[in-house]
């Protein structure tokens, strides 16, 4: 009873996620400076003005000729570390030409579907790990610095919205921010999904639970 459970309850996600808008990225711009630095936790907040499944996650790289390093990018849930956050997706972008290049040279990796909710706050980082004394130069920037600055409307990032972490020992919600900058280093795509998306995934949740729970309460036969 598990086993089927689990497995309509997956061809449910499969099917609502399969309904989602092509993906496109959370902004773009123009131009914008960059910069290099120690080991950094670095990357911005935003909130969902609607629906959203992030279907990649994508770290700058200058010039889109390759990685120096590798670069760890994850999504926490709540804003750049104001209380305990969770990671809520994540994945690795390796050293060389890995993911795919997209614009604005920032390389992207694929992620298994991730839904943001409406009205929810969410902050997207990327480590630059500063590995034996090799750097990639990452983008960053506000109003006053980049040129050409245009953000999906599907989310909203304000001002003072980018966040970081000197030395973090690792990928973390950074909780520190300067001046109003809007991003740091990272990006990533989303789209938007179909209505009958989200009702599939609530139906596919409620029938799982409910054959789950009917599954436990089935008596053992003793023979």
């Amino acid at each position: 009873m598990k086993l089927t459970a689990i497995s309509a309850f997956s061809l449910l996600i499969a099917a609502g996620f399969g309904g989602a808008a092509s993906a496109a990225p959370a902004y773009t711009f123009t131009s914008a400076p960059t910069s290099e630095d120690t080991q950094l936790s670095l990357g911005f907040t935003f909130t969902a003005n609607q629906n959203l499944t992030v279907s990649s996650l994508g770290y700058f790289d200058d010039g889109g000729d390759g990685f120096l390093t590798a670069h760890e990018v994850g999504i926490y849930a709540g804003d750049g570390g104001d209380g305990p956050s969770s990671l809520l997706a994540s994945t690795t972008l390796g050293a060389g030409q890995s993911g795919a290049l997209g614009a604005n040279d920032f390389r992207y990796q694929s992620i298994a579907p991730l839904a943001l909710v409406a009205g929810q706050t969410y902050t997207i980082t990327g480590l630059s790990p500063n590995t034996d004394g090799l750097n990639d130069p990452w983008a960053y920037g506000g109003p006053n610095e980049v040129t050409g600055f245009a953000v999906d409307p599907a989310i909203s990032i304000g001002l003072n919205a980018a966040r970081y972490t000197y030395n973090p020992g690792g990928l973390v919600d950074p909780s520190s921010h300067y001046s109003d900058y809007r991003f740091y280093a990272v990006n990533f795509a989303a789209g938007v999904p179909e209505p009958a998306t989200w009702a599939v995934m609530l139906f596919g949740v409620a029938a799982a639970g409910a054959a789950l729970r009917a599954g436990r309460r089935a008596p053992i036969a003793i023979t």
